[in-house]
């Protein structure tokens, strides 16, 4: 949490599938001291992931790599 940056894009994977959503970063670290949690606010720039819906379109890091043109690392 602490390397992100206002306007950074960070993506949401699922294991065995891949990519499943892209947000921008909003705000600084934020503190759920209720619930021990630290966080920030984004805006999706796809659908938001719902587990009731399940994931039905997401890409794999293949596909990401491809568009891209490069990995990650």
């Amino acid at each position: 949490m602490k390397y992100l940056n206002k306007k950074d894009t960070v993506f949401y994977i699922y294991k065995n599938c891949g990519v499943i959503a892209a947000a921008k970063v909003l705000s600084s670290v934020k503190e759920d001291k209720n619930n021990n949690e630290k966080y920030r606010k984004v805006k999706f720039l796809t659908s938001v992931p719902n587990k009731e819906v399940g994931t039905k379109d997401y890409l794999t890091f293949k596909e990401v790599r491809e568009i891209l043109g490069h990995g990650f690392y």
